[in-house]
């Protein structure tokens, strides 16, 4: 057909695309509206909206970011919450085909960006394989910013036809005349797996029936053990396979028509067999991969007004009708309850392929609860801003970059941390024991920092135990706190244990202050022999000091409570997590948060406020989350900082500042001079005047 006018077809088009439409060629020009921001035409003009909301929309923003300087925490959290729902949004109306090879350059600028606040700008420095776990959500130890593939793509282009297709169905089932669109919707829903007489399975069940429990409308089944069952993984596998042969059957039926747009039907397959071959990959699954899995797709937390918490079990729907028969729902999450299960198995592979023991412990700590707060917490007060130094540094140490520091420029980071904890065992995050106190004085408590001389040693040393703090709650309980930084996840629950009731025997006690006042009197003789430097009898007097710490110790539980408290060893990792937090009843933050975090969402209860709260902060918990994991950033960074120059000053023989020897700089103007007084006259301003 020859058009002659060019606004009969768009007024979209260029004049080289005008000119082909006048000679006929505007079969093979984009055409196409937009409905409610949706792109619908044929391929060449949905092809063209992918390309220009990726590379005009969310690209520019992304290089917008340059322009904020060092805000690093405001850089990460437009990338997370801003840039990465947009991507989500282009998936679930583009192309999955189309969607990873359009979004790979704005995926690179974003890795970009990402490396360039770890103030790591290379790959070298900064490698794809770190990259693979920075990417993967909070709760799985990433920073939150999402990547999605062309299998979550697809997934997420189905959960939206799919969605939109069964509202549209049940709105439409009782109305006259609208049989044929019904039909249609029906065709396109259609479930390849059926039963063999031809009907669709019921909710939760599959080719023969349900295989896990589903909490769906208070209806419970049968429970599932969750153990590897042969029979399950064969059917899984048989359904996945027959959604397989039903999308290469409708891929020649689309390719057929090239000019056309994808078919709704074809996405909705392509989803369907992503999601189904994630399940039985998962059906396959054993042993502890399989718990790891079951667990990171599973999410425990508390719901205001209910006395226990809520469990979340995000499975995979069994076939495509359950998937249609979920994505009908409200608030269904269909999307994040199949595309979680790819970041689950991308930590159960990178767990299950490490190397070394530290970097098992390190994926396991950074799933602890609180480790994510300093990349979810909004900078909306003092207490909750990191430096953009600190907050580079924090990104290194998770995932096992150098540290760029002076002295240790290609050690990881998370080594170095854990060997300067363990090294310098007198050390104390203050900032943090303030952070803890300061949220305590929030929720309306009474805190005390270091309470001395009060709880004294039972054991008749005739020492006082000093904890970090001390809180009064609100029924006159008091509690007593000391903050541990914990750096090996195996060593958890020893170190609570010796913090609590201590180690040792008061005879090797005796025995370590005997060998101590020995060396400390040898080390005096040969320091004035002049055979020992003075910073090698420093070095033996710490090491004198340090075996009667390792000697014996009461340990803080009976002393605390003798003075009427009850003692709580805070055990913190690196990364700002906390240890004995998940499902504890007894954990700090139980004790401690406002009681307004248990209170139902339509009572008239008091909240917890604060000027800083925001909706990343509502409730108290996670305030305390947010507070404890900046600080600890913070102090971190201080301290490796300081140890770092130390070191460069002990290598290169630089004196310490405070024992340099400060000279004058001679002036260039000769001083005024009053009798005998020869001293500088600090008001002379050069002028000469009469006597």
């Amino acid at each position: 057909m020859r058009v002659s006018r060019c606004s009969d077809w768009s007024d979209d088009w260029s004049e080289e695309e005008k000119a082909l439409a006048r000679n006929g060629g505007g079969a093979a020009l984009p055409r196409g509206v937009k409905y409610l921001g949706m792109p619908c035409g044929n391929r060449a003009y949905v092809s063209a909206a992918v390309e220009r909301a990726a590379a005009r929309g969310a690209k520019e923003d992304v290089y917008a970011l340059r322009k904020m300087g060092n805000n690093s925490q405001e850089k990460m959290l437009n990338l997370k919450h801003c840039i990465s729902s947009k991507l989500a949004h282009i998936a679930r109306w583009g192309p999955a085909c189309e969607y990873e090879e359009v979004t790979a350059n704005l995926q690179s600028a974003i890795e970009e960006t990402i490396r360039d606040v770890a103030k790591a700008p290379s790959v070298e420095l900064f490698p794809a394989e770190a990259m693979e776990l920075a990417r993967l959500p909070t709760s799985m130890g990433g920073m939150g910013v999402g990547k999605l593939t062309r299998d979550s793509a697809a997934v997420a282009g189905m959960c939206s036809a799919a969605s939109a297709l069964a509202r549209m169905g049940k709105a439409w089932a009782k109305r006259d005349g609208l049989g044929w669109i019904r039909k249609l919707i029906e065709e396109t829903l259609a479930d390849p797996a059926q039963v063999p007489n031809g009907e669709k399975p019921a909710d939760g069940e599959g080719v023969e029936g349900g295989d896990r429990a589903v909490e769906e409308d208070g209806d419970d089944e049968e429970e599932w053990d969750g153990a590897w069952n042969a029979e399950v993984e064969l059917r899984a596998h048989a359904v996945a396979d027959t959604m397989t042969a039903a999308r290469a059957e409708q891929q020649e039926k689309d390719a057929a028509r090239p000019q056309e747009a994808q078919s709704v039907r074809l996405t909705i397959l392509l989803g369907a067999e992503v999601a189904l071959q994630w399940r039985a990959k998962l059906m396959a699954m054993r042993g502890e991969e399989r718990v790891q899995v079951d667990g990171l797709v599973t999410s425990v937390f508390q719901v205001p007004g209910e006395p226990e918490p809520r469990v979340v079990v995000r499975d995979i729907p069994e076939t495509l009708s359950d998937m249609v028969g979920q994505a009908g729902k409200d608030n269904n999450h269909l999307q994040k309850k199949v595309n979680v299960h790819e970041a689950a198995f991308t930590w159960a592979r990178r767990y299950k392929m490490s190397k070394s023991k530290s970097e098992r412990h390190r994926l396991q700590d950074l799933l602890l609860p609180g480790s994510s707060a300093v990349f979810t917490a909004v900078p909306s007060s003092r207490r909750m801003r990191v430096g953009h130094e600190a907050y580079a540094f924090a990104i290194r140490q998770r995932y096992s970059l150098p540290a760029l520091l002076c002295a240790w420029h290609h050690a990881p980071a998370d080594e170095l941390v854990q060997q300067m904890t363990h090294h310098y065992k007198v050390r104390r995050h203050d900032g943090v024991v303030d952070a803890v106190l300061l949220a305590a004085l929030d929720s309306d408590l009474v805190a005390c920092r270091e309470v001395a001389k009060h709880f004294q040693c039972p054991y008749g040393s005739g020492e006082s135990i000093t904890p970090d703090g001390a809180i009064v709650l609100a029924d006159g309980t008091v509690v007593a706190l000391d903050v541990t930084v914990i750096g090996n996840s195996d060593a958890a629950k020893e170190q609570i244990r010796r913090k609590t009731v201590g180690w040792g025997s008061l005879g090797a006690l005796e025995r370590a202050l005997r060998a101590r006042a020995d060396t400390w009197e040898k080390v005096r003789r040969a320091e004035e022999d002049g055979t020992m430097s003075r910073r090698e009898a420093e070095e033996e007097r710490q090491k004198a000091a340090r075996l009667v710490q390792q000697a014996w110790s009461g340990g803080y539980k009976r002393a605390c409570e003798l003075g009427g408290a009850i003692f709580v060893a805070m055990a913190l990792t690196p990364y700002g997590g906390w240890h004995g937090e998940k499902n504890s009843a007894e954990s700090w933050t139980r004790r401690t948060t406002h009681t307004g975090d248990e209170v139902g969402y339509y009572e008239f209860d008091q909240r917890f406020e604060h000027p800083g709260r925001t909706w990343a902060s509502a409730t108290h918990r996670a305030f305390t989350f947010a507070c404890v994991g900046a600080a600890m950033a913070n102090e971190t960074w201080k301290f490796v900082q300081a140890k770092s120059k130390q070191a460069m000053k002990q290598v290169l023989g630089i004196r310490d500042e405070k024992t340099r020897m400060k000279v004058t700089l001679p002036l260039a103007l000769a001083p005024v001079t009053q009798e005998d007084d020869m001293r500088w006259n600090p008001n002379d301003d050069g002028i000469v005047s009469n006597p």
